[in-house]
């Protein structure tokens, strides 16, 4: 098969690169306005104490309303709710546009929820089409996919907003919504009937959903571990832009800081590597163990602002580990009859971590400095490095 087509059958049909090529397409459009949101609200809202309450009480609306995404799902397949959460993206940067306290809300939210479909409808789409034995794989080539992204648009982006245009960057994220669009068109992704195991009516019992997921150990487990990684990005994408505005650095250079930290998403393989010859039980534990240390040393040296910068931009290390085996734990310990309730309720790992820690931070903004954000992050990280101990050994 000559090369050209092998890739087009790679990328439009449902498998590890369509559904990597899917994840990173759907970045693209949040990572162009990922430095531009924080930076907007800290300028509408005046300080980084409304800033985290803003974030705070956004999410919480997102947590609410993203319950009723498996019943969405059911209804009107993975495809066509990636298409919704490709729609959202379109409209981000026009709210965004409004530049008011309203527009800064409905952009969180917008983001918030475009996240909860997308993500939903890729984890029932990667459980569906890729064996179990693969998953340890797939992850990986997932996050590189999204590597590119976060690694350059970041910063394109806010250097358009403050030195362009801001339509110039709106644009650019329109254009990322629309390609995602023409590549769900093409491929066309959808779930066998034979895939959805169990009824309906699961979708409409939340509560019901929620206790099957809490007694099951090994998916509490999985949650709490993936909470605390993406409570490091929390931090990482809100508080290090308000910080390089707060320290002087200034907007741009917090572009950099994101674009760099993002950047090496692309080692995500070989963490992957490492994880199938060590275990993924050790890298968890040691990825937790560095990064709460040296988000610690950056909260003690928030005056030395290079000094803070290095020791974020190392802590982003073993964040990126934690990406390449987090999400496995939950793979492998969901049973099968139950993907897409169990799913829903795991998936609120970012809405949860998101709402924890910006509520977290408003207060602790409350009365003490900025410090203390990149403090208590290191302290959660650390909690967690004790708690990755119970991850099965053989896992």
């Amino acid at each position: 098969m000559p090369v050209v087509a092998r890739l087009r059958a790679r990328l439009f049909q449902p498998g590890p690169v369509a559904f990597a090529s899917l994840f990173g397409l759907e970045t693209m459009a949040r990572a162009v306005i990922s430095v531009i949101v924080p930076v907007e609200a800290l300028r509408v809202l005046g300080d980084a104490r409304d800033v985290s309450a803003a974030f705070a009480a956004t999410t919480c609306a997102v947590l609410v309303i993203s319950q009723a995404v498996p019943l969405l799902i059911r209804g009107i397949g993975p495809g066509w709710t990636y298409v919704i959460a490709a729609l959202m993206g379109m409209l981000m940067p026009l709210c965004l546009a409004a530049s008011s306290a309203v527009g800064v809300s409905a952009v969180i939210l917008l983001r918030g929820l475009s996240l909860s479909l997308a993500g939903n409808a890729l984890q029932i789409l990667i459980m569906s089409h890729i064996e179990r034995r693969d998953l340890a794989k797939m992850e990986p080539l997932r996050v590189v996919a999204a590597a590119g992204s976060w690694s350059i648009l970041p910063t394109v982006g806010i250097v358009l907003f403050t030195q362009v245009s801001p339509w110039a960057a709106y644009g650019l994220t329109i254009l990322a919504s629309l390609v995602l669009l023409l590549h769900l068109a093409l491929l066309r992704p959808s779930v066998p009937a034979a895939r959805w195991a169990t009824s309906g009516r699961a979708a409409f019992a939340p509560f019901r959903t929620l206790k099957r997921f809490l007694a099951q150990p090994r998916l509490r487990l999985a949650y709490v571990l993936n909470l605390g990684r993406e409570n490091w990005w929390s931090m990482f994408f809100v508080y290090v832009p308000i910080y390089a505005v707060a320290s002087g650095l200034g907007a741009t250079e917090g572009g950099y800081m994101l674009s760099a930290g993002s950047a090496l998403l692309f080692v995500v393989p070989m963490f992957g590597r490492l994880a199938r010859r060590i275990g993924m039980r050790r890298v968890i534990i040691v990825g937790f163990a560095l990064g709460g240390a040296t988000v610690l040393a950056a909260a003690a040296l928030v005056s030395w602002p290079l000094a803070f910068v290095a020791l974020i931009l190392a802590s982003a290390v073993a964040a990126v580990a934690l990406d390449s085996v987090c999400m496995v734990t939950f793979q492998r310990a969901v049973r099968a009859r139950e993907r897409p309730e169990m799913t829903t309720v795991f998936i609120t790992y970012r809405d949860v971590g998101a709402l924890v820690s910006t509520s977290v931070f408003s207060l602790l903004l409350t009365f003490l400095g900025l410090w203390s954000v990149f403090a208590a992050t290191g302290l959660w990280m650390v909690y967690c490095a004790w708690l990755a101990r119970f991850v099965p050994r053989g896992m």
